[in-house]
């Protein structure tokens, strides 16, 4: 129902089957975790931001190395950017520890980046862009932001080579494309604009 655009459908169907008392015993299952998560994020990919929270949050009680604790961090990160309130987002995410790999760890530091420049905190930004490694998806979109922070600055020459880094394919780290995946060519574009 998802993949067909019937979300509304798609999320009564799944209410139903998580809420039954029947559900209970595959709660811990690959399944079970699974509908967690597609419940959770159609929710938040509906606007119901504080329903999806829920569900995705009981998924960061598991092993931050199973699948789907990754997809959930991955949406909440998403639904923080979406949102007018990033702070609640960056709580539910303090709990995810540096076992859940690079990748994660870049996404919620990007997302901290976002919500500090959107305070204000250049400062704060630039710290937590720099945390951002080529494994993370947002590694593009941090590293042209960081540019742009700088250029604000007027630190002209450091902002020309943060530009560069992700415009010239050259100086570009050769996974962040790979990771970044289509997002990564619109900065791209942006960066040598």
């Amino acid at each position: 129902m998802i993949a067909v655009g019937r979300r509304d459908e798609a999320i009564g169907a799944l209410v139903y089957l998580v809420e039954s008392p029947r559900f209970e015993p595959f709660v811990s299952t690959p399944e079970g975790r699974a509908a967690y998560y597609q419940l959770g994020d159609a929710l938040g990919r509906g606007g119901a931001y504080d329903l999806a929270r829920g569900y995705l949050l009981a998924l960061l009680k598991g092993s931050p190395g199973d699948t789907w604790y990754r997809q959930a961090v991955r949406s909440l990160v998403d639904f923080g950017l979406e949102s007018d309130e990033p702070e609640v987002f960056l709580r539910d995410l303090s709990q995810v520890p540096d076992a859940a790999g690079e990748e994660v760890k870049g996404d919620i530091a990007y997302l901290n980046g976002r919500a500090a420049e959107l305070s204000g905190k250049p400062d704060q930004a630039l710290a937590s862009y720099a945390k951002v490694s080529e494994r993370s998806r947002f590694w593009a979109q941090a590293t042209y932001l960081s540019g742009v922070i700088e250029v604000e600055r007027k630190n002209l020459k450091r902002g020309e080579q943060l530009f560069c880094k992700v415009a010239d394919p050259k100086k570009t780290p050769k996974r962040a494309a790979l990771f970044g995946g289509s997002d990564f060519f619109r900065v791209r574009d942006l960066a040598r604009l």
